[in-house]
């Protein structure tokens, strides 16, 4: 599971118990949001590509092979990359929520970056 902008993956905790007892479920904080860090490179990191590759390094570590991708918001233009990054492991991509944004890394860049403003915004070590 991946969050939206300005939120983290506790968003989803009625998710998460629900699903639980059937499924092994995973949320997970994108950089700059909940518990992660910033990143160490923001405009590598804090766009739709970024995000994914900072999710793919997750799915590395956990050994994944195959999985369901829920994005909700920015989080399914995260899905969406992903999928096209890890075609063969995908087993299911739903989205919600998420708006037609242009491909300009300009437009990506200001949609993706994370809220000063949130309570949910990465730890600031």
């Amino acid at each position: 599971m991946i969050h939206a902008n300005s939120v983290c993956k506790g968003t989803f905790h009625f998710q998460i118990e629900a699903l639980a007892g059937e499924r092994r479920v995973i949320a997970v904080d994108l950089p700059g949001h909940g518990q992660s860090s910033d990143a160490i490179d923001p405009l590598r990191t804090y766009n739709f590509n970024g995000y994914a590759s900072a999710i793919c390094e997750v799915i590395g570590a956990l050994g994944l092979d195959r999985f369901a991708i829920l994005g909700h918001s920015l989080a399914g233009h995260v899905a969406l990359e992903l999928v096209r990054l890890l075609p063969e492991n995908a087993a299911g991509t739903m989205i919600f929520s998420t708006p037609p944004i242009p491909l300009a890394p300009k437009v990506q860049r200001s949609a993706s970056f994370p809220s000063q403003n949130s309570p949910t915004q990465g730890n600031r070590s």
